[in-house]
């Protein structure tokens, strides 16, 4: 039986079985603390308040409401989620991480900008907010259509900024050294993959820097020379271009729940 300073089972409730100390919760007699009995399965434990939460957080790694006043605890944040819409009619909870913050969706989108350093969508009338830039650019590309010029001056491509990255800067002739060792080869990215492929005889990829603006500067980069991957891997790389509209709504998903449930 786990045991805790200044605790001990409950004198009251010595003769009554386990489930009916679930079922009546905590145990209290005239002039004395409330005890309440630990309801995690092969646990014995009983104590009284302030004891008793230290147990279920040390003991069982629970989770307490992060609402002033408030005593429940929860297994994990799902349970904390749940008891806060419940009992504390919240509607609107951060999903960040170790984070439990609650409150109206002004609230959180404050929050979630001022804490967790989440980007504003700049369209007039969008409350949207995103964890980083690639959820932001998906965002508008979905919702305000928004597209990327190309930008090399003289040429009106535009389009997705993943296919920009990943497709159409190479059309303008930026070179990328071949990695292997003593190898002079430099060529576009695409005929680089070949290269490697057909020459070297192994499995390569070209790895991008997503998010810079500047082309120019894009061969300096760490780790855009390439990197060996494994078949999963370039299976993967052959079905990018199917999956492109699933990653885009995959990248437009929040970190934080604005609905009832």
């Amino acid at each position: 039986m786990v045991t805790m300073k200044g605790t001990s089972p409950c004198p009251l409730a010595a003769h009554l079985p386990r489930q009916q100390l679930r079922r009546n919760g905590p145990m209290q007699s005239k002039g004395s603390p409330t005890w309440h009995a630990c309801r995690v399965k092969d646990c014995s434990f009983t104590g009284s308040g302030g004891d008793f939460n230290l147990h279920m957080k040390v003991v069982h790694q629970y989770i307490k409401c992060p609402q002033a006043a408030c005593e429940s605890m929860g297994p994990d944040k799902n349970s904390i989620y749940k008891h806060l819409r419940k009992c504390h009619r919240a509607r609107f909870i951060c999903r960040a991480k170790n984070c439990l913050f609650a409150g109206s969706k002004g609230d959180i989108q404050l929050h979630m900008k001022e804490v967790h350093k989440y980007l504003e969508c700049p369209e007039a009338g969008c409350d949207y907010v995103g964890p980083h830039k690639d959820a932001l650019y998906g965002h508008r590309q979905e919702h305000h259509g928004e597209t990327m010029k190309c930008l090399f001056a003289g040429c009106d491509w535009d389009g997705k900024i993943r296919n920009f990255l990943r497709y159409h800067k190479h059309t303008h002739g930026l070179t990328y050294k071949c990695p292997e060792p003593n190898c002079p080869y430099k060529e576009t990215g695409v005929r680089l993959v070949q290269h490697v492929r057909r020459t070297h005889k192994r499995k390569f990829t070209l790895k991008m820097a997503r998010n810079c603006e500047v082309v120019g500067q894009a061969k300096d980069h760490e780790g855009l020379e390439g990197s060996i991957i494994d078949d999963a891997d370039e299976d993967e790389d052959d079905e990018d271009e199917d999956d492109d509209e699933n990653e885009d709504d995959d990248e437009n998903d929040g970190d934080y729940d604005n609905t009832v449930r």
